[in-house]
């Protein structure tokens, strides 16, 4: 067994024999061995030298998600370095078994996309490729008994499982398999006080909590989150007050050390530091942005250097700068894709990388 090259001790000669040779130190004893080398072979060394692990990281796609109740159809646009390419974006609409019925949210887990279906209480499960949802597979399916949804709005994935909000103060668990959402362990679960839902919209999770925007009352619910998922026992609603009062809040999301809400009837959108603890709610301070005004905005997703927010009212999204400690408030444009990428009455916003 030979042990580590001495790099400036590699001296290579051509020979009548057209072979290189290699010296190489073999022990401690500074003993030295000469082997004999193609260049052909050589090659294949330098060019393991070069490539690191074996070959080149491969780039990756990210794409955007935008649901559109109006016309039972979702939008996808391909996200480059400068944000959401809108001349990328195609609305598709999937038919037969797969149809969608006012999709709200949409999630990912795996190689899986999730949409939540207002319309018919249920949800569409799509295979993802390469190049995004592979529509011709999506399947809807309704859950029954226990697991039932009602006019269900988003649906998050976390830690094997799924979560779907509903309207009647409750939300739904699934378990998640390697076929995707197993829907017969679907259980719907309404919190009692402290930690009562009232309409909760949106659901996101960071580190051992899971935090319930409420659109009804203008505030949030935290929960532990255990390894067999929310311990709706220790749910408790939190109401911030002014600066940081909400307004009909809808989708939530995480960005660094900050949680944020978009506030559908006040065109603004909320943020609190978040720490060990969960939300500091004395640190919630709302913004209503300076350009790039939020009319009506639902979904809102963080990618890389941008935020980006759903305008329900225009048909358009919402891009803005975003830094660690906020978004770049006067950095917001409105932007409305059309022909094959329209928008219609766009709600959920999600992000995936392949």
């Amino acid at each position: 067994m030979f042990f580590d090259l001495i790099p400036l001790h590699i001296i290579m000669s051509v020979k009548k024999s057209k072979l290189l040779h290699l010296i190489e130190r073999k022990n401690m004893n500074n003993k030295y061995t000469i082997i004999p080398l193609s260049i052909a072979t050589l090659g294949l060394i330098l060019i393991g030298c070069n490539s690191g692990s074996g070959s080149s990281p491969q780039p990756k796609n990210t794409y955007a998600y935008i649901t559109n109740p109006g016309e039972n159809s979702y939008t996808q646009c391909k996200i480059g370095t400068n944000g959401i390419e809108s001349d990328t974006c195609v609305t598709i609409t999937p038919t037969g078994l797969g149809a969608l019925n006012s999709p709200l949210g949409v999630g990912f887990s795996g190689s899986y996309a999730y949409f939540s279906n207002f319309g018919n209480n249920s949800y569409t499960q799509c295979s993802m490729g390469t190049n995004g949802i592979e529509s011709n597979t999506c399947m809807t399916i309704t859950p029954t008994g226990s697991g039932a949804l009602t006019n269900t709005s988003s649906v998050t994935l976390n830690a094997g499982y799924a979560y779907f909000t509903n309207s009647d103060q409750s939300y739904t668990q699934c378990s998640v398999g390697t076929n995707g959402i197993e829907s017969d362990t679907c259980v719907t679960t309404v919190p009692d006080s402290p930690g009562n839902l009232n309409n909760p919209l949106g659901l996101i999770f960071k580190g051992k909590y899971a935090y319930f925007s409420n659109y009804n009352n203008n505030s949030y619910t935290q929960c532990l989150v255990g390894t067999n998922g929310i311990e709706s026992t220790t749910c408790v609603t939190t109401t911030p007050s002014a600066p940081g009062a909400l307004n009909g809040p809808d989708d939530v999301t995480f960005n660094g050390n900050y949680i944020y809400f978009v506030n559908m009837n006040g065109g603004s959108y909320t943020q609190c530091l978040a720490g060990v603890n969960g939300i500091e709610s004395d640190t919630c301070e709302t913004t209503t942005t300076s350009q790039g005004a939020l009319n009506g905005p639902r979904g809102f997703r963080f990618s890389g250097n941008y935020a980006y927010f759903t305008n329900t009212i225009g048909n358009s999204y919402i891009q803005c700068q975003a830094v660690a400690d906020g978004i770049v408030a006067n950095s917001c444009v409105t932007i409305t894709p059309t022909a094959t990428g329209a928008l219609s009455t766009p709600s959920g916003l999600g992000i995936y990388t392949w």
